[in-house]
């Protein structure tokens, strides 16, 4: 039977819990673990290495700990490790109202700041409540009250856990005042187990991301279908889409494509190279092949890191080109049902026409078109159907360059006031050169324009 100290997890050298159970505490107390012990902790870390989730890992710990580390309950919280903020949090032996407490109470944790010291040094640890927190009944005592009210609960051991995805896991085995506190031997017992833990819950992050990138390409197919770039935050909200107009970013995605066998791929950091790509204009703007084996794109990701991972881009199939940068960066902040609504309505179908379709209520279509202006920055209705084709054809249009460059202005949502101050020029110099552009197009305002522009352009 293999010892403790003689296994390594394939990505990082483990503890080596051996040595640490050579003594622990003062006056030089020593205390061992039998090799029976050592047989029940493998035991217990293949299981843990083998789960699925954090909910299974504490379900599976839970039963298994018995004799070797007995407590009452049990929870994993997954925090950002740059905001301390709550991720995910699964909990054994407590009740569904634990999780909002933990969520209100966090800023009162009397072990936060050792927590969050060893966060920041990014090392695994063992932290014991009788020796970490004050022994007074203030502050421990009044916090274990209000979060485990009416629980018997007094005494804690913390195991803290860095990841390689930015993220701080921390398990806390709880005991009542009646079972006592947690030992040194309890403490050997958690170094013990901790290579485990560290290797299940990577792998648990590792598989959590790999389902939730699957569903969310999923998404981007059946919502996104005209776009072939969407730049996500870490949140997985949308930030920015690029249609496949530039023959740059064709051949960027198309290199991509090569790169992942013709599937959808999403890789940190690509934000970079694309908008420094797209930044300048030609000769200013750089290429980068990327290879068939991918290693070429991680080199080249990783001269356009920026300090920390914030952006994740994915590029997903598209079955049409529509729309530019610009509108989609201002579209791409809305929601799936925000966006059936804004296309309908630029369609100029009528409120009730929309509520009809989708089986909502016509308040609900007006709450929802007011929600796509305050997104989008577009006040009139008529606004949402200006897209890049129609500003393109803006050009062709009998027109002086001055009255084609308001007219373009006008039709991003520009106000008079602000096409007057960017170009330098007066108010009712703007007005003059918007009426005599109505007048030569023979139209009485921008409803008109946008008409003969989406005339014109279907006949193309």
């Amino acid at each position: 039977m293999a010892r403790i100290d003689q296994f390594e997890h394939p990505r990082h050298r483990c503890y080596p819990a051996a040595r640490a159970l050579d003594g622990l505490g003062k006056d030089g107390v020593v205390t061992a673990l039998q090799t029976a012990e050592y047989r029940q902790i493998l035991s217990i870390g293949a299981d843990v290495l083998e789960c699925t989730g954090t909910d299974a890992l504490v379900e599976t710990m839970m039963p298994r700990l018995g004799s070797l580390l007995a407590c009452k309950s049990m929870f994993i919280a997954l925090t950002h490790s740059r905001q301390w903020r709550w991720r995910n949090l699964h909990s054994v032996g407590l009740d569904q109202e634990f999780p909002l407490l933990m969520e209100r109470l966090n800023q009162q944790d009397p072990g936060r700041t050792a927590l969050m010291r060893s966060q920041s040094r990014r090392r695994t640890g063992i932290l014991n409540s009788d020796t970490i927190w004050p022994t007074a009944r203030e502050p421990r005592d009044a916090y274990y009250t209000a979060l485990y009210k009416p629980r018997d609960i007094r005494h804690a051991l913390a195991l803290s856990i860095p990841t390689d995805d930015d993220l701080f896991a921390t398990i806390v085995m709880h005991r009542s005042h009646r079972d006592g506190h947690f030992n040194a031997r309890d403490e050997q017992v958690a170094l013990a187990l901790l290579p485990f833990l560290k290797g299940g819950i990577e792998r648990i992050c590792y598989r959590e991301r790999e389902a939730q990138g699957a569903w969310l390409l999923e998404q981007l197919r059946r919502d996104y279908r005209e776009c072939d770039l969407l730049i996500l935050d870490d949140q997985l909200h949308p930030v920015a889409r690029w249609p496949q107009q530039s023959p740059l970013l064709q051949q960027l995605i198309a290199d991509i494509r090569r790169s992942s066998r013709q599937l959808p791929v999403f890789a940190p950091d690509l934000a970079a190279l694309c908008r420094r790509s797209l930044a300048g204009a030609g000769d200013d703007r750089q290429h980068h092949r990327l290879g068939s084996d991918g290693h070429e794109l991680d080199v080249v990701l990783s001269r356009y890191r920026q300090g920390q991972r914030t952006l994740l881009v994915i590029s997903a199939p598209s079955n049409a080109a529509q729309g530019s940068a610009r509108d989609a960066i201002a579209f791409s902040r809305l929601s799936p049902r925000e966006t059936v609504v804004a296309r309908q309505a630029a369609r100029g179908a009528r409120n009730d026409d929309i509520a009809r379709d989708l089986g909502i209520a016509s308040s609900t279509v007006a709450h929802h078109l007011s929600a796509v202006r305050r997104k989008t920055g577009q006040r009139m209705r008529w606004q949402l159907g200006v897209t890049s084709a129609l500003l393109d054809r803006v050009s062709s249009l009998p027109l002086g360059r001055r009255q084609k460059q308001i007219l373009h202005a006008r039709l991003l949502g520009k106000t008079v006031a602000t096409i007057a101050d960017d170009l330098k020029i007066s108010d009712t110099t703007v007005r003059n050169h918007l009426c005599m552009t109505y007048r030569r197009l023979g139209v009485s305002g921008l409803r008109g324009v946008l008409a003969r522009l989406s005339a014109e352009t279907s006949d193309v």
